[in-house]
């Protein structure tokens, strides 16, 4: 019998995959830069702000197509018939995380 947990994780990742949108993702490493897939997630109010609830803004990213760490940058956009990257959106810096898990992690991000 087939590992249920490997099972249910290859499905997750698929479904993620599906929900993604392309970015051109910029480590602050200094690595190369890569397209690859993100979820940007619905913004909601930070409540720890008492009078004034700032919105939050969180992306995800899968571990499998690389790691990903605070200061990191990327951009939401399409890849062309020629495989060239066009940018939609305007350049986000990540800059906590927000949740990890075995298949992806969350972070919040800021546009800049």
């Amino acid at each position: 019998m087939a590992n249920f947990a490997a099972k249910a994780a290859v499905k997750l990742e698929r479904a993620v995959r599906k929900l993604a949108d392309n970015c051109q993702f910029t480590p602050a490493s200094g690595g190369a830069v890569v397209n690859r897939c993100v979820v940007p997630l619905a913004t909601h109010p930070d409540t720890s702000q008492e009078y004034i609830p700032q919105p939050v803004t969180m992306a995800e990213f899968l571990l499998s197509e690389g790691a990903v760490n605070c200061e990191d940058q990327f951009q939401l956009g399409v890849v062309d018939d020629l495989g060239e990257f066009q940018a939609s959106a305007t350049l986000c810096r990540l800059t906590q995380t927000y949740q990890v898990d075995s298949i992806s992690v969350v972070y919040i991000y800021v546009e800049i």
